[in-house]
């Protein structure tokens, strides 16, 4: 009787183990779900900026498709020629609307 343990006390024992790995399993767990979070943030944050510099770049195709077009007019309606200061003028309106744009887009 003395050199065997009642079946009560393995019981505990077993039971105290799962209890412990348990525990072990809700940590790495813990961990993971960490790990994914981070990863979640990161992709999301990598889709907002590929997001604006598509914005950006559809702008400025918008931009370059408004200026050849307003030249393309200009240079008909003049027969075949347009003048320098038409083409500053153009090219400033241009820029400043990029320039505007880019300016909202970072902040």
């Amino acid at each position: 009787m003395f050199g065997q343990q009642p079946p009560l006390t393995r019981l505990r024992i077993r039971k105290q183990l799962l209890v412990t790995q348990a525990e072990v399993h809700r940590g790495q767990l813990c961990r993971e779900l960490e790990i994914i979070r981070k990863g979640v943030r990161d992709l999301g944050g990598q889709a907002k900026s590929i997001g604006s510099i598509a914005s950006v770049a559809a702008l400025l195709i918008a931009g370059l498709s408004a200026f050849r077009r307003t030249r393309r007019q200009r240079f008909d309606r003049n027969g075949g020629h347009s003048s320098i200061f038409s083409r500053v003028f153009d090219g400033a309106r241009l820029a400043s609307t990029v320039w505007l744009a880019l300016r909202s887009h970072t902040r």
